[in-house]
């Protein structure tokens, strides 16, 4: 948050790569299909972490 504001205040932008692995468990979601994983597991997750870091 803090950086956020002193970017913002002093007119500066920042990029990051959000990295979402798969877990055991979410790979075991999909029989350790990795492709599945990444169609369909992936994208929601790395939306619901989106939204998560919006309202910090």
């Amino acid at each position: 948050k803090q950086l956020g504001d002193w970017l913002h205040d002093n007119d500066r932008k920042y990029l990051f790569e959000l990295l979402v692995p798969a877990s055991e468990r979410q790979l075991a979601i999909v029989g350790g299909d990795s492709a599945a994983y990444d169609s369909h597991l992936r994208p929601v997750y790395m939306l619901e972490t989106i939204h998560e870091l919006l309202e910090a």
